[in-house]
């Protein structure tokens, strides 16, 4: 043997491809979960497994190509073709935690925009109660309408799921 073909042989036991399991890059063709097809050399494979990384089913990642990226592929099969798993991608559509089941990640800044918007509407309000209105007998609520009709007539726009969730990444 070579000291070439041994310094091959070393780096692939040592990187767990003792088996003769190849690397190659192919393009993502359509994508199903955790299952997706890749053509590689003009051929379609389909079933090829998405990497996941995991402890247990409730604690995993999975990320999603995006159709039509490159992907880092092994052929676990020994060129057989019959057992392929992507290791990389070029481009991710979606990146899944833990099943995914909460929805997307929050945009912290818009969030905090909201947050902000309710808490200064709620100080206006404080300071119609604390400095501009004097309850005053018999006059049934008059003065505290009064005080309080500036304040009333700005309405707070509704938030909407879409304006605080990031869909890339989902929890």
């Amino acid at each position: 043997m070579s000291k070439e073909s041994e310094i091959k042989s070393i780096i692939r036991s040592m990187a767990g491809y003792a088996n003769g399991a190849t690397l190659f890059e192919a393009e993502i063709k359509s994508v199903d979960n955790a299952i997706c097809a890749i053509e590689y050399r003009g051929l379609v494979y389909e079933d090829v497994r998405l990497v996941c990384g995991f402890t247990d089913a409730t604690q995993t990642i999975l990320i999603t190509p995006k159709v039509g990226s490159k992907a880092l592929c092994v052929d676990l099969s020994v060129g057989k073709m019959r057992d392929i798993v992507v290791l990389m991608v070029e481009q991710v559509e979606q990146i899944t935690l833990n099943g995914g089941e909460f929805g997307g990640l929050i945009k912290i800044e818009e969030l905090i925009k909201h947050l902000n918007t309710i808490e200064k509407d709620l100080n206006n309000l404080k300071k119609v109660f604390s400095s501009s209105w004097t309850p005053i007998a018999q006059d049934g609520g008059a003065a505290l309408k009064a005080a309080a009709a500036s304040w009333a007539g700005q309405q707070i726009t509704e938030t909407q799921k879409d304006d605080l969730e990031d869909i890339a990444i989902i929890h």
